[in-house]
């Protein structure tokens, strides 16, 4: 775990250049050239993941618990052999045959239970940090769910903390939501000298309700953390102080467009799709051949890190896959993407009776009761 963490002056040095406010609202269209390029953006995209060899899976059925069913999950973490997972207020574990194990933590007011939880990570010791939101309080647990210790954040307030990712034993990155005139993307905290630092943010508001850019618009894959902004092309290395450009030939909002975006949410990606304006990505996962950006589960770009090159999916209401898409993920875990399938989605699937892999999973769901379905892709081996 311990090559997950990067250098604290490193990073404060990077967060006090980028907290000037030029930069904070840099690479919108005007400066939408800058950046390493990715080509291969606005080739003819494959639809619903067909066309793609050599992607191996790991189908993980989760045990039907009824006291911490699975609603609306959010994140997925593989640490240890264990599967964690955040779902509405909780963050509940699995073991990779899909027996559950526990619940990290419980609802209360007392000095170990939360109200809000927010988010979660995991630090240098293995051990799940939660985000009471409510509290302003991080509380560790160890993977078995045992109680550590709580700690307040404040003066430093994560009320709007939408995502949160570890830098060292003390410091960590935070993703915000977007709220009215709370524009700041994120920012990094120095959880022992309670200091923190803007890193990013964008001229956009929205209508008095609390928005995400994505579940996941942030990732870090051994110590390099990465983020995006809404309705841009460029992927952002805060630790190398660096961008990835993805070149597309589509119309990018301007700074001046952005500004006039009052109402915010996730039907401006709608509204942008209708009129033919580039959407950006809303998350990222990354391995070690490939970048992965998604926006909201319809489009895929797997990017090539050593060609810089990139293959775009598209997702459209079809039961006709060849194989099981990649498609719902919530995660990445080493090499692997990590995807989460309801029961119904499955069922859908179940539809392609002439599919040998999707057969397979029947087999599996078949043989107990279930909600959710883990699957593991490893990619690591297929060609764009």
């Amino acid at each position: 775990m311990k090559n997950m963490y990067i250098n604290t002056k490193r990073i404060i040095f990077i967060s006090i250049i980028l907290s000037i406010p030029l930069l904070l609202y840099s690479c919108i269209s005007s400066e939408g050239n800058i950046g390493f390029p990715i080509t291969g953006y606005n080739a003819p995209s494959r639809e619903n993941g067909i066309g793609f060899k050599g992607i191996k899976y790991k189908i993980i059925p989760l045990e039907k618990n009824d006291n911490f069913a699975i609603v609306s999950p959010k994140k997925i973490e593989i640490v240890d052999s264990v599967i964690f997972i955040l779902d509405e207020n909780k963050v509940i574990s699995y073991d990779l045959d899909g027996k559950f194990l526990t619940s990290i933590g419980q609802i209360g007011h007392g000095h170990s239970e939360y109200m809000n939880l927010s988010t979660f990570y995991i630090d240098s010791e293995g051990n799940i940090v939660l985000l009471d939101s409510y509290k302003n309080t991080l509380f560790s647990f160890n993977k078995d769910g045992v109680f550590i210790n709580a700690k307040k954040v404040s003066p430093i307030d994560l009320k709007y903390a939408q995502s949160i990712l570890p830098i060292n034993k003390d410091s960590i990155f935070v993703y915000n939501f977007l709220y009215n005139d709370f524009n700041q993307l994120c920012r990094t905290v120095n959880l022992k000298n309670k200091t923190e630092y803007g890193i990013a943010s964008i001229p956009l508001r929205t209508n008095n309700t609390m928005e995400y850019v994505g579940k996941s618009p942030c990732s870090v894959y051994k110590g390099t953390i990465r983020y995006l902004k809404p309705f841009d092309n460029h992927i952002y290395n805060l630790t190398e102080n660096t961008t990835l450009n993805i070149k597309t030939t589509d119309k990018i909002f301007s700074k001046k467009e952005i500004e006039e975006i009052k109402n915010y949410s996730i039907a401006t990606y709608a509204d942008c799709l209708n009129n033919g304006i580039f959407t950006g990505f809303t998350d990222i996962f990354e391995t070690q051949k490939y970048i992965i950006l998604a926006c909201h589960n319809i489009t895929y770009l797997l990017i090539d890190k050593k060609k810089m090159a990139c293959q775009r999916i598209e997702y459209t209401p079809s039961t006709n896959y060849r194989s099981i898409p990649i498609y719902n993920i919530k995660g990445s875990s080493g090499n692997q993407l990590v995807g989460l399938l309801s029961k119904e989605e499955v069922e859908e699937l179940e539809k392609n009776n002439g599919n040998k892999i999707i057969q397979t999973l029947k087999k599996y769901l078949e043989k107990r009761p279930f909600d959710q379905v883990v699957i593991v892709y490893d990619i690591e081996n297929i060609n764009i």
